[in-house]
C-alpha cells in the first residue's frame, strides 16, 4: 500500500496532532508499507503538523554500544536517524539514551540531559510530561514506548541498573561515564496495549498498513499510578527466560516490598 504526505498529514491530524503540539514519536518506517519519499517525508509531515510553536521529540538511543559522540547513529529506526540529521533538530548529549528535538522549546527540553538519569527527573521525558505532551506510536506498540521507563523512575520503582559507558567529550577525548537509572526490559509493557484502550486514553488511526496510537502523557501517568501504588511488579514480564525482569523482581523483594500486605 502506498502512503503519501497528504495521507500522513490528514490521518495524524485526525488523532490530534496539530499546530503547537508537543509529541514524543516512536516509529517504524516499514510498518506503512511504501511511503512516497521515505523517512524524510514522514519527518517533514510531522514538522508541518506541529509548526514553529510545537515540539517533536524522537529517541536516538545508542545504548551502551561503542563510544558515543553527537554524530553517533541512532539505533532505533530509520525515521529517527533522518530526524537526527535534520538541520532544524538538536540532540541531547546523553551517552546512552539521547533524544533529538525539533521545535520552539528544543533547548529547554534537552538541557542538562547528559547529567541526568536517562528517564529521570529533569530528563526530556519529564519535561514533556510537565508540558502535558503526547506520545505517538507509529507502527509500534507500547513495548517501544520509552515514556513508560520514565514512569518507572517517577514512581521510584526499586529496580534500575548501573552501566559504564564511553563517550567523546567536547575536546574530542574519550571519557568514561557511569549511567545510573539504566532501564530494564520492556516486554512487560505489552499489557498496556489493552489497558490504555480499556481506559479510553488512546486515539487510533491507520495510515497505509501502519497502526498509529496517540495518548497524552498525563493520562498515562494517572492510569499507571493507580496500579503501581499496589503492584510494583506490574510493568515486568512473566517470561522465565527474561533475566532482566527476574533481576528486577529480586530487587523489589530485596527492597522489603510485600505484595501480600
Amino acid at each position: 500500500m502506498k502512503v503519501n504526505k497528504s495521507d500522513l498529514i490528514s490521518k495524524l491530524n485526525e488523532v490530534g496532532i496539530s499546530k503547537n503540539s508537543t509529541i514524543i514519536v516512536h516509529s517504524s518506517l516499514s510498518s506503512f508499507g511504501y511511503v512516497e519519499g521515505g523517512a524524510p517525508i514522514v519527518v517533514d509531515s510531522l514538522k508541518e503538523l506541529v509548526g514553529s510553536e510545537g515540539n517533536i521529540l524522537m529517541p536516538t538511543f545508542t545504548y551502551s554500544k561503542g563510544v558515543f559522540n553527537q554524530g553517533s547513529s541512532s539505533l532505533v529506526g530509520k525515521i529517527t536517524e533522518v530526524f537526527r540529521k535534520d538541520k532544524d533538530v538538536i540532540r541531547s548529549k546523553h551517552p546512552t539514551h539521547s533524544v533529538a528535538v525539533f521545535g520552539k522549546d528544543q533547548k529547554r527540553l534537552v538541557r542538562n540531559h547528559f547529567y541526568k538519569e536517562p528517564f529521570g527527573i529533569g530528563s526530556p521525558w519529564w519535561n514533556v510530561w510537565k508540558m502535558e505532551g503526547s506520545i505517538v506510536l507509529i507502527g509500534v506498540d507500547n513495548t517501544k514506548n520509552s515514556f513508560i521507563h520514565f514512569v518507572e523512575r517517577l514512581f521510584e520503582l526499586p529496580y534500575k541498573r548501573t552501566v559504564n559507558v564511553m563517550y567523546k567529550d567536547s575536546f574530542g577525548k574519550i571519557a568514561k561515564r557511569t549511567i545510573n537509572g539504566y532501564p530494564g526490559d520492556s516486554l512487560g509493557f505489552n499489557k498496556l496495549n489493552n489497558l490504555f484502550e480499556e481506559q479510553g486514553i488512546v486515539k487510533s488511526t491507520k495510515i497505509g498498513n501502519s497502526n498509529v496510537l496517540v495518548m497524552n502523557t498525563v493520562d498515562v501517568v494517572e492510569c499507571l499510578s493507580k496500579i503501581l501504588v499496589n503492584d510494583l511488579y506490574y510493568l515486568l514480564c512473566d517470561r522465565a527466560d527474561c533475566y532482566r525482569c527476574e533481576n528486577a523482581k529480586n530487587m523489589i523483594r530485596e527492597s522489603g516490598y510485600n505484595e501480600y500486605a
